[in-house]
């Protein structure tokens, strides 16, 4: 799914060059640098990573990306991680993994599944994570790539996502001990 979420200044007000990333913004970083959000719920939080290959005129340039998307539109903090990559992109870097992290409503611990109300919050979430996550398999190469993985949690839990100074990128619950690793979770 292709399209224009924010148009290019909303996307490019949603930049932070903080290390830490808001919700609603988005981080790009190269070099050593970690980006990180916390806090989350029910937004899609996403992480992509690359590399320029010798020779590229980007070389050096931002080769790590990272956004906190609520479901409230515009959506500038996509159209603003969309941009940045398709730059980069344009600059030599390769695309080397991408994550998605979601909330599931339905995997909250008081989801009823009769619940008129339970089911319609469930449905609006899979249309937004839909949205955001077919956006997300386009910018990195579209339906058979192997390089998004997506991580799916109750909405009511918070994560962390985190792309560190190696460009491994790691998430875990706020309230978990340790990173999960990334690399083994589900397409």
């Amino acid at each position: 799914m292709s399209g224009q979420f924010a148009t290019a200044q909303q996307a490019a007000n949603a930049h932070t060059s903080s290390d830490e990333v808001l919700m609603d913004e988005y981080g790009t970083g190269s070099g050593t640098d970690v980006l990180y959000t916390v806090g989350l719920a029910t937004c899609v939080r996403v992480a992509v990573v690359g590399t320029y290959p010798a020779g590229a005129r980007g070389r050096g340039g931002n080769d790590r990306f990272l956004a906190h998307i609520s479901d409230t539109e515009p959506y500038a903090a996509l159209q603003g991680l969309i941009n940045s990559v398709n730059e980069a992109k344009r600059n030599g870097m390769r695309v080397d993994k991408a994550r998605v992290v979601v909330g599931d409503y339905s995997e909250n611990t008081d989801f009823d599944s009769n619940d008129e109300e339970d089911q319609a919050n469930d449905k609006e979430q899979d249309e937004f994570t839909t949205k955001v996550g077919e956006s997300i398999l386009e910018l990195v190469g579209g339906s058979g790539s192997k390089k998004l993985k997506r991580k799916t949690h109750a909405e009511k839990k918070v994560y962390e996502l985190r792309i560190d100074g190696q460009k491994r990128i790691h998430f875990k619950w706020e309230k978990g001990a340790a990173y999960e690793k990334s690399d083994s979770e589900e397409d």
